[in-house]
């Protein structure tokens, strides 16, 4: 949809952006083969679109490096990226999950929440979230600002870890957890949380989230990992309080760059999602939104570089190109904020 909205648009008269799909799998090893295989067949490739997963991210830029591309995050979002250093050919459009630990630390501190327990995922952004978390209410107490006691700390990858981190909950009469999890681990807590009768309002989990389809509940009962029912999932996860990025608006605003509608592409977007499959395929609006203005920012950085500075595309692929597509990229983001 952004492609077609661009080729529609007056951006980059006389040029016509394609669009060149690879998987990384959101795997490390994956992803720099698919970012090296790109860039190494077919046409030349000068902008690089990805990831959804951050170590993957990473993985895309440390490869990228090679050739002198910029990357385009659309859903990459660890805290670890926001080194402009060790990746400084990398710009992302969803914020950065640090905010996601912000937001639960505000909150616990406006309503007044001292003593605290952590648990976190096997994964680099959950280990880094819980970390920045935890280095929050450090700081609180050394400085006197506020006072936190740190109950537990629990890392969850199977579902003996699951049944652990509920237990220590239990023998640490810990009412209010800060939980770094995704989906699949969340609702492995979660059934353990039910199993043994750890439910609000007595105990609670406040989720600061990333990759929780809408629909996790059914994604995830029955299985293996969360033998639990459907029924079962919904009353263990009742009263949760999750901090994530927005999905798509449905509003009467105009999209800065396409100048459409927002409920428009919401519209679109939604009939062509809820058709995937024939009507049985996973929909998901989460990151959708990152994808679409993310296209967009590549196709405005690419007009500015070459209609609005007359820069030739041959110049792409060196160090100073790069950097003269950064410093368009910081321009576009300079106009768009003011």
């Amino acid at each position: 949809m952004a492609v077609q909205d661009i080729e529609d648009s007056s951006f980059l008269p006389g040029y016509r952006l394609n669009a060149h799909l690879a998987d990384s799998k959101c795997s490390v090893p994956e992803a720099t083969r698919a970012a090296v295989a790109a860039m190494t067949t077919g046409v030349t490739k000068h902008v690089v679109l990805s990831d959804s997963c951050s170590a993957a991210c990473e993985a895309v830029n440390d490869a990228l490096r090679h050739f002198n591309v910029l990357q385009v995050g659309p859903g990459c979002i660890s805290v670890s990226l926001s080194d402009s250093e060790r990746y400084p050919y990398f710009t992302r459009m969803a914020p950065s999950f640090r905010f996601n630990v912000i937001s639960l630390y505000d909150l616990f501190r406006y309503l007044g929440f001292h003593r605290v327990g952590t648990i976190y995922g096997y994964r680099s952004i959950n280990n880094l979230a819980k970390d920045l978390f935890i280095e929050m209410m450090a700081s609180d107490n050394a400085a006197g600002n506020y006072s936190w006691t740190h109950l537990y700390s629990h890392r969850v990858e199977f579902i003996e870890d699951a049944t652990a981190a509920v237990e220590k909950a239990a023998s640490k009469d810990s009412r209010i957890n800060f939980v770094a999890l995704y989906e699949a681990e969340g609702s492995m807590l979660l059934c353990q949380a039910y199993k043994k009768n750890l439910l609000t309002p007595d105990f609670n989990w406040f989720v600061a989230a990333g990759w929780w389809n809408q629909n996790y509940i059914l994604l995830n009962a029955n299985t293996a990992n969360s033998p639990c029912t459907a029924d079962e999932l919904h009353r263990a996860s009742y009263g949760i309080i999750a901090s994530d990025r927005g999905p798509m608006l449905n509003t009467p605003q105009f999209h800065s760059l396409s100048g459409r509608r927002l409920d428009d592409l919401y519209s679109e977007y939604t009939n062509e999602c809820e058709s995937f499959a024939n009507g049985n395929g996973v929909c998901n609006y989460q990151w959708a939104g990152y994808f679409y203005d993310g296209m967009w920012l590549i196709a405005s950085v690419l007009h500015s570089f070459l209609i609005n500075q007359n820069r030739s595309i041959n110049e792409f692929g060196t160090e100073q190109s790069v950097q003269s597509l950064n410093a368009s990229r910081d321009e576009q983001e300079r106009e768009r904020e003011a």
